[in-house]
């Protein structure tokens, strides 16, 4: 996300402002490339924009979204169980919510062809934090993905993220929305209905695959050939980390 990387910044910045203060527990950042991160800041501060230069891409590497996804999810199901313990001695006890903000390009490519493996995380993930509590009708984890770029595959596969995962039996807890969107659902959308079931309608098209023809050969129009405003990155491209902030809500 090097050539995204001062967007990056300033929408880092405006969510960050926005939300900063509304929760006693603070706002977590990191990466998924470097050790560069933040835990409970409550305010916006020079340390957000000193984190965010440290991070900034400068060697060739690609984005694994699988290892550190896997990492959050992981921390935030034990601190659960640390809770659900707890609670026989306290039964006024309760855990914290979780809401992901991930800013990425979407594309992945230190995954290879193991894309979907996010999707398997956050299902696992999802079934095991309800054995552990009991149901996940109120939600307790939601995870926004923030599209930079319009990579036609990543865009693809995020929006894939969004539709198809209440089809494995959990609660719709993904939303995705592009950089230029409406920052309120980038806040919102993840868990507020009226946010998250905006856009459930219409049909996905695999950027991979021509779609269904609607006219004659000569008048078709492939989803496969990507806007010319896009540049496809080469094996050469510098590294595309991805950004998250956590904020665990009431």
């Amino acid at each position: 996300m090097k050539r995204y990387w001062a967007w990056t910044k300033f929408l880092l910045r405006t969510l960050v402002q926005i939300v900063a203060g509304q929760d006693e527990n603070g706002l977590d950042l990191s990466f998924t490339l470097g050790k560069q991160k933040l835990e409970n800041e409550k305010a916006m501060s020079k340390l957000w924009e000193k984190r965010m230069d440290e991070a900034e891409p400068r060697s060739e590497s690609w984005t694994n979204m699988k290892a550190p996804l896997q990492e959050i999810l992981s921390g935030y199901l034990d601190y659960v169980k640390h809770v659900q313990k707890q609670k026989r001695y306290q039964p006024t006890k309760t855990y914290r919510k979780l809401t992901l903000i991930i800013l990425t390009d979407g594309i992945w490519a230190g995954m290879g062809n193991n894309q979907h493996a996010v999707n398997d995380i956050i299902v696992n993930f999802m079934h095991d934090l309800e054995a552990v509590i009991g149901d996940l009708v109120d939600r307790p984890v939601s995870i926004e993905f923030i599209q930079l770029g319009n990579d036609p595959e990543a865009t693809y596969r995020l929006r894939r993220l969004d539709k198809d995962i209440k089809l494995n039996r959990i609660p719709d807890i993904i939303d995705t929305e592009p950089a230029s969107g409406d920052v309120n659902k980038m806040l919102l959308g993840s868990f507020v209905k009226g946010w998250y079931d905006e856009d459930e309608d219409g049909q996905l098209q695999d950027p991979k695959t021509p779609p269904e023809q609607t006219a004659s050969p000569d008048e078709l129009s492939y989803v496969s050939s990507p806007p010319r405003s896009v540049s496809r990155r080469s094996p050469t491209s510098p590294p595309e980390p991805s950004v998250f902030i956590s904020r665990p809500t009431a």
